[in-house]
């Protein structure tokens, strides 16, 4: 009566049917690839359609995959503003800087 009880639960962990076990069993390889093949080119494809840029970041390090977006992203927008400073004499002696068009308010 107990080697039944122990050839049966070895016979349970080792099978993979339909017991319910809630171990989960990856689908074939070919399958997955197959998957994530068909989802790189709907992505493409709608990414393309809406005119964004893609960045292939295969074998690059994330500083260069950065600098290479920092790129991207100088060619397309416009250059910041910069601030137009001038020099501003009070009465006393000190010279302060404000921007062009008069100190800030509330400062």
């Amino acid at each position: 009566s107990g080697s039944s009880g122990s050839s049966e639960s070895s016979g349970s962990s080792g099978s993979s049917g339909s017991s319910g076990s809630s171990v989960y069993q990856s689908p074939p390889h070919s399958t997955y690839v197959s998957g994530v093949a068909k989802e790189l080119s709907q992505a493409k494809e709608w990414y393309g359609s809406r005119g964004y840029p893609v960045v292939d970041i295969t074998g690059r390090a994330v500083e260069e995959t950065a600098g290479l977006i920092m790129k991207m992203l100088r060619d397309v927008l416009p250059p910041p503003i910069q601030p137009q400073w001038s020099r501003h004499v009070t009465r006393s002696p000190n010279v302060t800087f404000t921007p062009k068009g008069g100190p800030a308010e509330g400062l």
